[in-house]
């Protein structure tokens, strides 16, 4: 399996084995990445690439050409940590079926073809860091309530969507937020001054039909 491309061992090592540098896996671990990424793949992902995906905990295919591919409910399983499939052009939507991948970590389909609205459970990945959706126009609908709820989230960016509404002031409960992009969507109202208290963020709303600018602007 070490001589699959793209097929890596999620605890192997780099070794200094008689003079030479060799890639090592001592077989402590079941976890197991797939890296495809900016390699010229291209074409319709079979039903069976989907069912295979339960042997990997990240899958990165970043760049491949996946026009007419539709994501599967089929990628998210409980050992799935990080997933990328960053400028391929696949669409479909994001389901509830996310909440089978309860580890996950990081999150993106920048620059895809998603379409539907952010499933209703997205607050159940405790554990999520990084949701990286922009540029996917077909993607609509408001933040669902547990938005609120991902304490770990550090990375969020919606820019270049219909996701839309009135932010909550309860955005001040994502502490660890540093990046937040949300241009040219369809927020409106006030922008909570809550947004501005989460320490060291940077926010992009520019593009959106807010009524009203917080005093934290100003500084």
């Amino acid at each position: 399996v070490m001589e699959w491309y793209g097929v890596e061992p999620s605890s192997s090592v780099v070794a200094d084995l008689f003079g030479e540098n060799e890639t090592v896996y001592y077989g402590t671990s079941d976890e197991w990445r797939l890296n495809l990424d900016d390699n010229g793949l291209r074409g319709i992902v079979p039903d069976g690439f989907w069912e295979a995906c339960h042997h990997f905990s990240e899958i990165s295919m970043r760049g491949a050409e996946l026009g007419g591919s539709v994501l599967s409910d089929h990628l998210w399983h409980d050992g799935l940590r990080r997933v990328c499939f960053r400028d391929t052009g696949i669409k479909g939507k994001l389901t509830d079926a996310i909440a089978n991948a309860p580890g996950l970590e990081t999150v993106d389909f920048q620059s895809c073809m998603l379409s539907g609205s952010l499933p209703e459970n997205l607050g159940s990945l405790s554990g999520l860091t990084e949701l990286k959706l922009g540029a996917n126009v077909g993607l609509s609908g408001i933040l669902p309530d547990s938005f609120y709820d991902l304490s770990s989230l550090e990375w969020f960016s919606i820019g270049c969507t219909r996701i839309g509404g009135v932010l909550s002031r309860e955005i001040g409960r994502l502490k660890n937020l540093r990046y937040f992009c949300i241009s040219f969507c369809e927020f409106e109202g006030r922008i909570p001054e809550e947004l501005g208290m989460i320490p060291g963020i940077g926010v992009l709303c520019e593009g959106n039909y807010f009524t009203e600018l917080p005093e934290f602007i100003r500084y």
